[in-house]
């Protein structure tokens, strides 16, 4: 009983100075993951404007950069992709393509935390005057590459964009066969790599469904997952990632 009193006291206590600690945190300052000068955030604001690239122009449908406006790619005019449309605010370019790899490679959290909050800020301002999507969907790893990263990157971002969106989180895909490491392939090569390697056991009622990724390539990935929601019963389908890799380096 005494314990138990104990306890008690202690949690009375701490969350009476967790308000005020709360309230102080606006003010404690961070060093900048890129330039290590003191900064409000983990990437200061010079930073960020300088080195995270921000497409001018890009396909409406696939992402990718373009050197002028125009709606569609010709790739995608040529074959259309299963999803409808992508939502991904920078290029997978240095400092943030080695942000990216520290995180998943190295567990780098802190990276992922800033990459998350860049991630959240960006589709909030996108979505401010446009309708959200009714549910996430992370791209599944196969659980043998899961259990040797650790984590799911596609998950840790869907679980900080769930949060502040509140929309649901759909685990339920799955990666059913084991595939080569896709960074090392060509877009055919990725095609073929993927067919068939996606499955979904349940019956989608929700009409606009995101895929979450963090690098968007060639779109095969993403390409073949929504293929298996629209089968599933999604109406649209929009991908939602961090970066996305311009035509000369994929």
């Amino acid at each position: 009983m005494q314990k138990k009193t104990l306890i008690q006291s202690l949690y009375t206590a701490s969350s009476r100075v967790s308000a005020p600690l709360l309230t102080l945190s606006g003010l404690v300052k961070h060093h900048c993951l890129l330039c290590h000068n003191t900064s409000q955030g983990r990437i200061c604001e010079f930073c960020e404007q300088q080195f995270l690239t921000i497409p001018t122009h890009c396909c409406h449908c696939c992402g990718l950069p373009l050197e002028y406006e125009v709606s569609h790619c010709g790739e995608c005019i040529k074959n259309k992709p299963a999803f409808d449309n992508t939502v991904i605010p920078y290029l997978y370019q240095a400092p943030l393509s080695t942000m990216i790899r520290h995180f998943k490679e190295n567990h780098h959290f802190i990276a992922g935390k800033t990459l998350s909050q860049l991630f959240v800020t960006y589709i909030e301002n996108y979505y401010q005057y446009r309708p959200l999507p009714q549910l996430l969907v992370p791209v599944p790893l196969h659980w043998k590459k899961q259990w040797r990263r650790g984590f799911n990157q596609a998950i840790f971002f869907s679980v900080h964009l769930s949060d502040r969106l509140n929309i649901p989180i759909l685990k339920k895909a799955k990666r059913i066969k084991y595939s080569n490491d896709q960074k090392y392939l060509n877009k055919k090569q990725r095609q073929k790599n993927l067919s068939h390697y996606f499955s979904l056991n349940t019956t989608l009622t929700t009409p606009h469904v995101a895929i979450i990724d963090d690098v968007v390539t060639t779109g095969s990935t993403t390409n073949a997952l929504a293929k298996v929601l629209k089968q599933s019963g999604a109406k649209k389908v929009t991908v939602w990632a961090l970066a996305r890799t311009p035509k000369e380096m994929q």
